[in-house]
């Protein structure tokens, strides 16, 4: 007699035993950015101590010296090579701004009293900009939204002045300032001491975000750290501590930042707008855009006593609204300082764009 043969869930169900199914699997979780072995975006490299002597040389490498240009944008190439910073020759320090309205990104100007940055191939320059940036995988953009998760990484990438100028003007068509900082020699040098150390400090494990760790709010940071006693409190005390400042996340207020921790200086900012051949159209929109402030509005502006009023003035008119509204005198000093702080916010920023020149 032929046995015919059952399909196994039949024959199962025949012997009384149920079927053994495979154990489901968990789904693949994506690698967590530090163990992804996908290659860093090449546009950034951090920077290594190579080398230091007594009378404060510094040898670095991952230091980027502008740009081989291509028509197609997204094939320029970086440039690295080893430098060697004489720190004793630091002039002055700059706050630098590159404008993406209506965001940007912040980073620090080291000027130096001559030739003080040489690289290996012999070229060099008397400043160096540290910056503060998200670092990518290959192939993947910076968007505010991907800021806010443990998308991108961190590099604290240290160039020529020449290469943040060809990239902003040349490449994304943009516009940028930088203003001096009112430091003692004493100070500058504690800048750039922490700058170089944070420079080479290894990232590993440390996220980029669009707010509490981003080009401006990490930098904010590292002033404060070189600078101690003058550092700022970063979080806003009317929503215990919980919340950031307004002028603490958005870059266009970076001079109220500089006045809170006492470095501003209102000298005119010098503002590089996109490069004339390659972008006549960008640059005279630029040019209209950091130039639109009515004169008379400028004219008040460029007033040393004008930021105070301003403060004041809000304060005063947040005070009387608060008591006329709330009948209360803790919601009037409430009230009060949002008006001062509202007040000097709109100052700064009025007075920032009345205090700068284009020099390109």
């Amino acid at each position: 007699m032929q046995i015919q043969s059952l399909p196994s869930a039949q024959l199962a169900r025949t012997l009384g035993k149920a079927p053994q199914l495979p154990d489901p699997q968990p789904p693949a979780e994506k690698p967590d950015l530090w163990n992804d072995g996908r290659p860093w975006n090449h546009y950034n490299q951090p920077a290594a101590l190579v080398a230091s002597d007594k009378d404060g040389r510094q040898t670095l490498s991952g230091f980027r010296w502008g740009w081989t240009e291509a028509v197609d944008k997204q094939n320029w190439q970086p440039k690295f090579q080893n430098t060697t910073v004489d720190t004793k020759k630091l002039k002055d320090v700059h706050f630098y701004l590159e404008h993406f309205y209506p965001a940007g990104h912040a980073a620090l100007v080291f000027e130096f009293d001559g030739p003080a940055v040489q690289g290996a191939d012999g070229k060099a320059t008397n400043k160096l900009v540290y910056s503060i940036e998200a670092r990518r995988k290959e192939g993947e953009p910076w968007t505010a939204a991907r800021g806010l998760q443990k998308t991108m990484g961190i590099v604290h990438q240290l160039m020529t002045f020449e290469d943040a100028e060809q990239w902003v003007t040349r490449r994304q068509a943009a516009s940028l300032e930088t203003r001096r900082l009112d430091l003692s020699d004493e100070e500058k040098q504690r800048m750039l001491k922490t700058v170089l150390s944070e420079a080479v400090a290894d990232r590993t494990g440390e996220y980029y975000h669009t707010t509490r760790n981003s080009c401006y709010s990490g930098l904010q940071k590292v002033m404060c750290k070189a600078l101690p006693e003058k550092g700022i409190m970063m979080m806003s005390p009317i929503t215990a501590g919980l919340i950031m400042r307004p002028d603490d996340f958005m870059t266009s207020q970076y001079n109220t930042v500089l006045k809170r921790m006492h470095i501003h200086s209102r000298e005119t900012a010098q503002c590089y707008v996109p490069d004339a051949q390659m972008h006549p159209e960008k640059r005279t929109e630029r040019v209209q855009r950091l130039t639109g402030q009515a004169e008379w509005i400028s004219g008040i502006a460029r007033q040393s006593w004008f930021p105070t009023a301003a403060r004041l003035a809000g304060g005063a008119l947040g005070a009387s609204l608060g008591v006329a509204l709330g009948h209360n005198l803790l919601v009037g000093g409430l009230a009060s300082y949002i008006g001062y702080r509202g007040a000097g916010i709109g100052a700064d920023l009025l007075e920032g764009n009345a205090t700068r020149t284009i020099v390109n």
